[in-house]
């Protein structure tokens, strides 16, 4: 995590990025090390949203609310829960809880039998959400294993957020 923020703070400084919208996204392993990031780095990060795994690692204890999205497939084998890992609506319900969201999800996107399920009324005006990609498997990209543009979600997700 050091590197990150090192890496954060150089790119901010000598790029002249906003550091108000600092995001993160990955895929796999990728979408592991992006959660670890927003809940380690929640105090640089400003939403995160990945695909196709979930947080790994235990609650930091200096945790603020960062907008989360996760995109997964229902033919993906980490969709559910097994004995080794959560599965993804354990993974929504945590964040839910990380987040202290209120009230009940809501649908907000569908199409077909995908749908995307979120909670709105959580801290710092941050939102959960959760992306079912029906039939999806793990490489989520349009036209690898989906007709949908999950790229395009996860942006218009994330982009709507500022610190």
């Amino acid at each position: 995590m050091g590197f990150v923020r090192k890496m954060i703070e150089q790119l901010v400084s000598k790029h002249h990025i906003d550091d108000s919208r600092i995001y993160v996204t990955g895929l796999s392993n990728g979408c592991a090390m992006t959660r670890r990031i927003a809940n380690e780095a929640s105090d640089l990060i400003t939403a995160a949203a990945c695909m196709s795994l979930h947080l790994l690692t235990e609650t930091d204890p200096d945790y603020t609310a960062v907008p989360v999205m996760t995109i997964m497939g229902t033919n993906d084998d980490l969709y559910l829960a097994n004995e080794d890992m959560p599965g993804a609506t354990e993974n929504f319900e945590r964040w839910k809880q990380m987040n202290n969201c209120q009230g009940a999800y809501e649908v907000t996107w569908s199409s077909g039998e995908s749908v995307t399920w979120t909670y709105k009324d959580c801290d710092n005006q941050t939102e959960v959400a959760l992306v079912t990609i029906d039939d999806g498997g793990h490489m989520l990209y349009q036209n690898e294993q989906t007709n949908i543009n999950t790229t395009q979600l996860a942006w218009d997700f994330i982009k709507k957020f500022k610190k």
